[in-house]
């Protein structure tokens, strides 16, 4: 059986229907992540080889829709920083940070991303958050330890 875009799949009712599937951070391309977690349903016999070799070839591909031109949905989860406040607990070294970081779902559906911070372009701080629509989260992360100096410190994401 050939997948195409607009025709029903062994276990989806379209070909878009199954790379949307597969997109589960909502952003019109299938990540590695994403082609990783289909190849593991491939062989759990949760989904045939041919629309794995599908996926696969979105995964290869700059975006779902340049595979299937209006298959992927404008409805995303758009998570925005809403407040982030980085506030300096001591000023001798090793200096000592609190940052403040509330993500908002301002998007039309529900969505999950990897949230955190970056400080000089370092990771320092990863979790992954599911939000509803207009849905907040809030966290606090202490830094200890700094030399003095200055930092830049990133939210990641604000789209």
């Amino acid at each position: 059986m050939t997948v195409t875009c607009s025709e029903p799949t062994t276990h989806f009712k379209s070909g878009c229907e199954l790379l949307l599937h597969y997109d589960t951070d909502n952003d019109n391309i299938i990540s590695i992540s994403e082609y990783g977690v289909a190849i593991d349903d491939m062989n759990n016999d949760i989904i045939t080889q041919e629309e794995l070799d599908f996926v696969k070839t979105a995964w290869e591909s700059s975006s779902i829709d340049a595979l299937c031109s209006d298959c992927y949905e404008e409805e995303r989860a758009i998570f925005s920083i809403t407040d982030f406040t980085v506030t300096s607990l001591s000023c001798e070294e090793p200096c000592d940070i609190d940052i403040y970081l509330t993500w908002t779902n301002t998007g039309s559906i529900a969505g999950t991303k990897e949230v955190g911070f970056t400080i000089n372009s370092k990771k320092e701080w990863w979790i992954t958050k599911t939000l509803d629509p207009e849905q907040s989260a809030t966290f606090t992360s202490r830094v200890s330890g700094l030399s003095a100096g200055s930092y830049i410190i990133c939210p990641y994401p604000d789209e």
